[in-house]
């Protein structure tokens, strides 16, 4: 299944209230099951992990050349490093998904551009297309994604982008579970042009 814009004999729909969905579809291109695609903000991810949003209030320190928040985004306890990971751009197609039981992974945007990420919860053993929820990323966007959430890795829409990952160390050799589907899922009605 080719990514089709709404509206145009695709299998995104804008719906009633005009919210974006994808169509998550098998080999054979059928839909099988969709989602909403909603913009990442703290209250809708909440049940996947934190978000870092610009903060707003008394920042509680001036530094003199500037004022400083602190604490907006929780952190591994033994973060030695941050790594930088570049996704390219690739076919819309989800064929497996990961999850770090022991440790969450923060992601903070390098590059303007827009992405969008998929999770399920926690709770599923091997969780199948009806337990994805897929959101919306832009540019400067800051996440945390708790211990235990599957996850895609982000899917760009716009070109390249590049997040600083901070993660405890190990995670990746020895500390991810994976999930590979038994069939493949194309993604449909991924509309770039869409805000």
């Amino acid at each position: 299944m080719e990514p089709t814009a709404p509206g145009n004999g695709g299998s995104a729909d804008a719906g009633e209230d005009g919210k974006w969905e994808v169509a998550l579809a098998d080999e054979a291109g059928i839909a099988i099951h969709r989602t909403r695609v909603v913009p990442l903000s703290r209250d809708t991810f909440a049940p996947y992990g934190e978000v870092l949003e610009p903060p707003t209030g008394d920042p509680g320190r001036d530094i003199g050349t500037g004022r400083f928040w602190d604490g907006l985004l929780p952190l591994e306890e033994s973060v030695e490093s941050a790594a930088i990971i570049a996704y390219h751009p690739r076919a819309p197609v989800i064929d497996r998904l990961e999850r770090h039981p022991n440790s969450g992974q923060s992601f903070i945007a390098l590059s303007e551009g827009r992405a969008l990420l998929f999770v399920a919860d926690a709770g599923h053993a091997k969780p199948g297309p009806e337990h994805l929820a897929c959101y919306v990323l832009s540019g400067g966007s800051g996440f945390r994604i708790a211990p235990g959430t599957w996850h895609v890795s982000p899917l760009p829409l716009d070109g390249a982008l590049q997040f600083s990952v901070l993660m405890a160390p190990g995670t990746l050799s020895h500390g991810t579970d994976w999930h590979v589907l038994d069939h493949p899922l194309a993604i449909g009605g991924v509309d770039p042009r869409r805000p």
